[in-house]
């Protein structure tokens, strides 16, 4: 929960760089369930029900997810780092089944510090925002976001922080007694504000998943999605007015001439053309020198080093 929360707008080791911090913080997270698991013999009995209660096509699909990516690392430029990624994701799948035990002992009390947590995470980093852009409107030096520093080595790593949390605000409004309008009020302020921060960050990819999201919850939920589907399209359009007060200087935002101008949303599909067996996502997947370059050079406050 501290990691969802303070991550995204705090520094906690900002001496080795926005993306050392969090990769560091990462694999400590991962390390510590790890050592919990093989600490507790309780976890692991919890863990194991849990396993040990999927159906068959899952156990078919999580083996041939682990079987290729142990062929694909020993086929790989740079073996050692890709069975450090391999392992990544394993530990990624306890981690899973460690909350999945929670999540069925106490369902209620798992969701409320869930999104509790998630709340507090988009509020902390609105205080972040808020300060760097009241900073530039008194200071015209100082660039507006995400020019004046996003607490991310890339932008696209905040679209990705930003793709997970907008559907849960979602559901957290939702969740919020009616009678409560404050709170339901400020948390639609915050779904405003990650889709103005959507447009100004100029991305398409959380714009494409949350259309496919939306399509997906319609057709699963029917009925039952509506609430959630009107939430989202009353943010996105308090989103679109937020942008145009606090970013544009006229005209459409820039991401709507990214779609207009086409182009390929997967471009990393040459790299698949070129060996399909390798998988994709990694610099492992690359060609064997660039491979070896990606896996080799240092990185230093959050670059790589030239």
């Amino acid at each position: 929960m501290g990691y969802i929360i303070f991550a995204p707008s705090l520094s906690a080791l900002p001496d080795i760089g926005p993306f050392n911090e969090k990769r560091a913080l990462q694999i400590g997270l991962l390390l510590a369930v790890g050592a919990v698991f093989l600490a507790f013999p309780a976890v692991r009995r919890y863990w194991l029900v849990e396993v040990c209660n999927l159906h068959v096509s899952p156990w078919w699909g999580l083996g041939l997810v682990l079987t290729g990516g142990v062929l694909s690392s020993l086929r790989a430029p740079a073996t050692f780092y890709a069975f450090l990624e391999v392992g990544h994701f394993l530990l990624l799948f306890v981690m899973a089944g460690v909350i999945a035990a929670v999540v069925r002992r106490s369902p209620q009390q798992t969701d409320r510090w869930i999104l509790g947590a998630v709340a507090l995470s988009t509020m902390l980093y609105a205080v972040f925002f808020g300060v760097g852009y009241g900073m530039h409107l008194t200071n015209e030096e100082i660039k507006i976001w995400p020019s004046n520093g996003t607490n991310y080595a890339n932008i696209r790593f905040f679209n990705h922080y930003q793709t997970w949390t907008l559907p849960l605000l979602g559901g957290i409004l939702l969740s919020i007694p009616k009678d409560w309008n404050i709170a339901r009020g400020g948390v639609l302020g915050l779904i405003a504000l990650w889709w103005a921060l959507i447009f100004a960050s100029n991305v398409r990819g959380t714009i494409v998943a949350m259309g496919v999201a939306a399509v997906g919850v319609g057709l699963l939920f029917r009925r039952h999605a509506k609430p959630w589907l009107l939430v989202q399209a009353a943010g996105l359009l308090a989103g679109i007015g937020l942008y145009y007060l606090l970013f544009s200087t006229g005209g459409s935002p820039p991401v709507v001439e990214k779609f207009s101008e086409g182009g390929d949303v997967f471009q990393a599909s040459p790299v698949m053309e070129d060996k399909p067996g390798d998988g994709l996502g990694t610099p492992l997947a690359g060609s064997r020198t660039n491979a070896l370059r990606m896996a080799t050079v240092p990185v230093r406050n959050g670059r790589k080093s030239p």
